[in-house]
């Protein structure tokens, strides 16, 4: 997941080109063009203009039509008033063959539009230096391999100046806030960190970091723990590169160095990996004018383009 860490500049998607090309103002630009365009064509500009409306109509209309069939028939054996009974069972189910069938027409029959994006194939610009991150626990030492392991592999397939990697720790649940096995953890984690720091040594700032956090004392469960868990942590990074004054009780890493120039993070789970030049890709979509979010202050929310992008998952194969 790709996700803003800090604003930019307000910037006008009207003013870019592809605003009336593939934007919202190609219909003005259609109209002032005076196009010649097909009823289909306007059809389904008309859904798409209205994709949630579009979804529901398109998924009550077979639902309806599967539910009064299923109940014609039942009326047509005589069940009088308990046939009313099975109405509402039976629109769920209904609702579920056609999701199916909607599904699966939607895919076959409509090509998916990619967003926009930049071309950062080269590099990624140091205005929009980046941070993969994994949220993790530190459990062993064997997981803290692994862990190091999957981020060096990351680094290797996505190299860049501006692009940076860090392991957001937590100790596991303790009675006590402080324990000799912990520390002994965390300090093993500093080395080998410190050790992939030295293997891919750059120029400027170093690639990878390790960010820890001390436990807090939760009184509902009576143990020392991470707070928010892996929430919490990424809400403690994006402080953190807001505003560098130590949140993190431990650091590996230049933590007056690129902190304050971090634009994105992404963020990957344990068991997930960044495929070979994709950092790059999800940077320059982000990036891109068009794709820049929108933040109502009256709704304290996006309301379009996007501030996230999820991008989709696949197996990885075995070998």
């Amino acid at each position: 997941m790709l996700a803003l860490a800090r604003e930019g500049d307000a910037s006008t998607t009207a003013n870019h080109v592809g605003y009336y090309l593939i934007g919202d103002g190609r219909a003005r630009l259609e109209q002032q063009l005076a196009t010649d365009i097909s009823w289909l064509a306007r059809l389904r500009d008309g859904f798409n203009q209205i994709p949630l409306l579009s979804w529901l109509g398109s998924l009550s209309l077979p639902t309806t039509a599967f539910t009064a069939h299923l109940l014609l028939k039942t009326h047509e054996h005589g069940m009088g008033w308990t046939l009313w009974l099975l109405a509402l069972p039976l629109m769920l189910v209904a609702s579920q063959l056609a999701t199916f069938l909607l599904s699966e027409a939607t895919t076959r029959c409509r090509a998916p539009t990619p967003l926009p994006r930049m071309d950062f194939s080269r590099e990624i610009p140091a205005v929009f230096s980046s941070m993969v991150v994994i949220p993790c626990l530190l459990t062993s030492r064997e997981s803290i391999r692994k862990l190091l392991k999957r981020l060096e592999v990351c680094y290797l397939a996505n190299t860049s100046t501006h692009l940076y990697f860090a392991l957001l720790t937590d100790f596991v649940d303790s009675t006590t806030p402080d324990t000799q096995e912990h520390n002994d953890l965390l300090a093993w984690a500093d080395e080998q960190t410190r050790a992939l720091n030295r293997r891919y040594a750059r120029d400027s700032d170093p690639a990878f970091y390790l960010l820890h956090r001390a436990p807090a004392w939760n009184p509902k469960q009576g143990v020392w723990m991470g707070y928010e868990r892996k929430r919490g942590k990424l809400a403690l990074l994006n402080h953190w590169l807001r505003h560098p004054e130590g949140q993190f009780s431990h650091i590996v890493g230049n933590a007056t160095g690129p902190v304050n120039t971090i634009k994105y993070v992404i963020t990957l789970d344990c068991d997930t990996v960044l495929p070979r030049d994709t950092a790059h890709k999800l940077i320059a979509t982000l990036t891109h004018p068009l794709n820049h979010p929108q933040y109502d202050p009256a709704c304290q929310r996006v309301v379009a383009d996007y501030g996230i992008l999820q991008p989709g998952m696949a197996e990885e194969i075995p070998r």
